[in-house]
């Protein structure tokens, strides 16, 4: 995994929860920009009022802690992703990687249990074709805790990575209304307990898991 990264999810708080360790140890050193397809809460039918303006401030102050400058929402409607042409959320995908050129890509298993989660996975897929000309070089999955294990087929990660484990938490702590309580998956302790497990799978105190999906050389 080298240079400038894009991190493409189905809504805000996926990125931290499958990958923010590894967000707040990589931007230090190369530039890492976000987009969400969604914001996540848009589209529930028992939506408070003021709930997506909370949500996207609760995303800047996350994407504040990790480090990232650059972050876009797009206006697909949560959890409703497969009422689009794939080419739609295809072709959204595919102007942000022309306009960042990032060398590495991070986003969805095609594994979750989340529908959303599984259509930008395939929508950046066929946005990331290896094509003259793409700066695309490396694709990689990651995990998201309440949705990935649940899923239709297994998460079979081949890379594991260590990173900022203090910013991870402390960036999820921006989207309360997202944790629960242990021992749900999705609770402070259940993503640590989770990264303690990914780091005995590769000798190392804690780590983040990821499925290589494509490296160009």
């Amino acid at each position: 995994m080298f240079g400038n990264m894009l991190v493409v999810c189905a809504h805000p708080d996926d990125d931290v929860l499958g990958a923010g360790a590894l967000i707040a140890t990589w931007i230090t050193m190369y530039k890492v920009n976000t987009i969400y397809l969604s914001n996540g809460v848009g589209s529930r039918d028992d939506t408070p009022e003021g709930e997506v303006d909370r949500r996207l401030d609760a995303t800047a102050k996350a994407n504040g802690i990790l480090g990232v400058k650059n972050w876009e929402v797009g206006l697909f409607e949560d959890q409703r992703f497969d009422q689009y042409p794939i080419d739609e959320l295809t072709k959204w995908i595919r102007a942000r990687v022309e306009e960042y050129k990032p060398a590495t890509i991070l986003t969805h298993s095609q594994a979750d249990l989340n529908r959303d989660h599984r259509l930008t996975h395939e929508a950046v897929m066929t946005a990331c074709r290896p094509l003259p000309g793409s700066s695309v070089q490396y694709i990689y999955s990651f995990e998201v805790p309440g949705a990935t294990e649940w899923g239709l087929s297994a998460f079979r990660p081949n890379v594991w990575l260590q990173g900022n484990f203090k910013k991870k938490q402390e960036a999820l702590e921006c989207y309360k209304s997202e944790l629960r309580e242990h021992p749900h998956p999705r609770s402070i302790q259940g993503i640590w307990n989770r990264g303690i497990m990914r780091g005995a799978e590769c000798g190392r105190v804690v780590a983040e898991a990821f499925e290589l999906q494509r490296m160009v050389l």
